[in-house]
């Protein structure tokens, strides 16, 4: 008998504070992103005064792109420095676009509202993508078991 893997839950991210931007880890990344025909990521330092900047323009989009095969998805660099550094996150804050978890193009500080609109739209044109290709996440660390028992 295998064992079911066990997967953290997605959450929204706390930093930018809207349940339509989950905040991603390592263990559920590409998850995340497999599902998803397109998705934009943010990676951020929640210190970095330009990334407080570029945070609005992430929520408005998230909230406006009615389709359901859009996501939009946040990751904290300075908790999840292994996941920046696996996808290349060198300045702060960057972007990236993804289709079914291959990633499609990269962004820095200068992208707004208006571009990720646009890209959005624009990337289902940019590349197609064999279910085989899709990447795998490392596993999870299960939460602590506690045991128990009535009295």
């Amino acid at each position: 008998m295998s064992k079911k893997k066990f997967i953290k839950p997605i959450l929204p991210d706390k930093y930018i504070s809207s349940s339509k931007v989950s905040g991603l880890v390592a263990c559920n990344f590409y998850h995340f992103l497999n599902e998803k025909h397109v998705a934009l990521v943010m990676f951020y330092d929640p210190e970095n005064p330009t990334c407080a900047r570029l945070k609005p323009h992430l929520v408005k989009q998230a909230k406006v792109d009615r389709d359901p095969e859009h996501g939009y998805a946040a990751v904290n660099c300075l908790e999840e420095a292994e996941l920046c550094k696996r996808e290349g996150m060198l300045n702060l804050p960057a972007f990236k676009l993804y289709t079914k978890g291959l990633e499609v193009n990269k962004f820095g500080d200068t992208f707004d509202y208006l571009q990720m609109e646009h890209m959005m739209k624009e990337c289902p044109v940019m590349l197609r993508v064999h279910k085989s290709q899709k990447p795998k996440d490392p596993d999870c660390p299960r939460p602590p078991v506690t045991n128990w028992r009535l009295k």
